[in-house]
């Protein structure tokens, strides 16, 4: 008995020498191809940001294939169009909602309609459908956009997009900092995603068709923002926040912080330990 004892300490003792040996291994090739595609896809994101007129970011879309990979796309997109129209005319709220939704995508200028001369331009149309959520407090209804759906190619736009490194701390680290303080505030960012211009060049391989009644032709329309449903938005936008915070760094450093460091996607939990403004006087807080 104390014998196979001996042999099974002997072989956990093995195994955590292994186990040590592989944490203190060099980083493998792999990775540090990994951390060079990072610094290269920076350097992309860096070179080609530029302001906007309303002082809103203007973002490339990475890709990491050829667009020319891309197969016929418009076929499928109908087919997916008329679908949701038979889906939504079961429900006439919910199609109200979502001629809602499109309509403002309109109004704000986050997608405008192609013309007839520019069709050829078009690199890329993306079905669409809608999530619902009946818990919300201000958006019930968010339409969403299929980027994975696959080419006559075979292959989707997301195939082609760079997904980006993750930018912004794990939800458990921000959970803990969030469970260590007294005081605490929270906001968020209103249509993250749709705060940053993607250049025009880039438009025309997210494409969508739209009608708000079945009966009226079908129009092409192209989406000008950081959009829903792409591999490479969630990268763009945190980035485009990462951008931000440094560039007030110099001047604000405390807001720099919390724009860098306590972000979760397009959520903040403001932290006591964060205090951006200083008392007036003592005796105020």
């Amino acid at each position: 008995m104390r014998s196979c004892n001996s042999l099974e300490c002997g072989d956990v003792f093995k195994e955590c020498i292994e186990q040590f040996w592989k944490v203190e291994e060099i980083t493998p090739i792999s990775t540090i191809s990994s951390i060079s595609q990072e610094l290269d896809l920076d350097e992309l994101f860096k070179r080609h940001l530029t302001p906007a007129e309303d002082d809103r970011y203007v973002v490339r879309i990475p890709l990491r294939g050829e667009l020319t990979q891309l197969g016929d796309s418009l076929e499928q997109a109908q087919r997916r169009l008329f679908s949701l129209e038979r889906r939504l005319s079961w429900h006439e709220p919910t199609y109200d909602e979502y001629r809602k939704f499109m309509r403002e995508y309109l109004e704000m200028g986050h997608m405008t309609p192609v013309q007839a001369n520019e069709l050829h331009m078009v690199r890329c149309v993306i079905p669409h459908s809608c999530v619902i959520k009946t818990d919300s407090t201000t958006t019930k209804l968010r339409v969403v956009f299929d980027a994975s759906a696959k080419s006559s190619s075979g292959v989707s736009l997301n195939d082609i997009q760079a997904i980006g490194p993750v930018l912004q701390p794990d939800l458990m680290h921000i959970w803990l900092d969030f469970r260590t303080q007294t005081v605490v505030a929270t906001a968020d960012i209103a249509k993250m995603y749709r705060q940053i211009w993607v250049a025009e060049p880039d438009t025309w391989m997210q494409c969508i068709l739209w009608r708000n009644d079945p009966q009226q032709s079908a129009q092409m329309y192209l989406l000008r923002t950081v959009t829903y449903g792409e591999a490479s938005s969630s990268y763009l936008a945190c980035r485009a926040l990462h951008e931000a915070g440094q560039e007030v760094r110099s001047t604000y450093p405390k807001i720099a912080d919390v724009i860098q460091k306590s972000f979760y996607v397009d959520n903040l939990p403001i932290f006591k330990n964060y205090v951006i403004f200083e008392p007036a006087s003592k005796g105020h807080s």
